[in-house]
């Protein structure tokens, strides 16, 4: 008895050391299939959504594949500036204490962004849930009519770090195409470089303009917003993931 008493002494002592090292409290990890949608108030431990403008929503559409266990659908609706969003509360993350990677399935986007029909998509982490330009973010852009101050106009991808509202814009050499992508963003642990992924190869290494600490907190999730016409435009999504370490 005595014997068993030190083993069991001696596992919970490499248990504990085992959790302290890890400190899960510090940690933070989400990850979302829509298997249903998400709510306009949300929860302490979800995303929710804002719509606005006519026809604007978010739904569950019919899965498009057997492999999905869950679909997003985003619409703009049918006003000019008719806007959703799928997010977390806008000052939940806070950068330069622990490494952040963020990854977003995009199933299919209905139709590109063009002169009559615009309409920008952001894709990552960002503040401000109402309108294309942030005040801090490190997230993907499609902006073809380049409504997002400083952008380029691209039927690309860009990748853009903001902090304070001093912007970072690079343009990569990746098409969006009406298939999707898999969009995937890893931040360091201090907060000084952004790494960014299309479909699992690297698209950009930034370092410049990435906000960090309290003062500069904003959130993760995802904006669609209409730019130019009258016509809905819609995105899919398959999941999202969230890690913080």
């Amino acid at each position: 008895m005595q014997m068993n008493y030190k083993s069991l002494i001696l596992f919970f002592s490499i248990i504990t050391a085992t959790a302290s090292a890890q400190d899960w409290r510090n940690g933070y990890s989400f990850f979302n299939e829509f298997m249903s949608l998400p709510t306009t108030t949300g929860g302490g431990t979800t995303i929710y959504q804002t719509v606005s403008g006519t026809g604007a929503t978010n739904t569950n559409p019919a899965m498009t594949n057997a492999n999905q266990a869950g679909l997003i659908r985003s619409t703009t609706g049918t006003t000019a500036t008719g806007r959703c969003a799928v997010t977390s509360s806008a000052n939940c993350v806070a950068l330069g204490s622990g490494g952040w990677t963020y990854e977003v399935d995009i199933d299919a986007i209905s139709a590109l962004s063009d002169a009559t029909q615009g309409y920008a998509l952001l894709v990552g982490f960002f503040d401000t849930y109402t309108a294309a330009n942030q005040v801090d973010g490190v997230y993907f852009l499609y902006d073809s009519l380049g409504v997002s101050t400083s952008s380029a106009s691209s039927d690309r991808w860009q990748c853009v770090t903001v902090s304070n509202s001093s912007r970072t814009f690079f343009t990569t050499a990746d098409l969006v195409a009406t298939t999707g992508a898999k969009l995937r963003i890893e931040i360091n642990s201090d907060g000084t470089q952004a790494d960014f992924y299309i479909n699992d190869v690297s698209a950009r290494a930034a370092t410049a303009t990435i906000p960090t600490g309290v003062s500069r907190a904003m959130g993760f999730g995802w904006l669609l917003i209409k730019s130019a016409g009258l016509t809905a435009r819609t995105v899919d999504f398959d999941y999202i993931e969230i890690d913080h370490n």
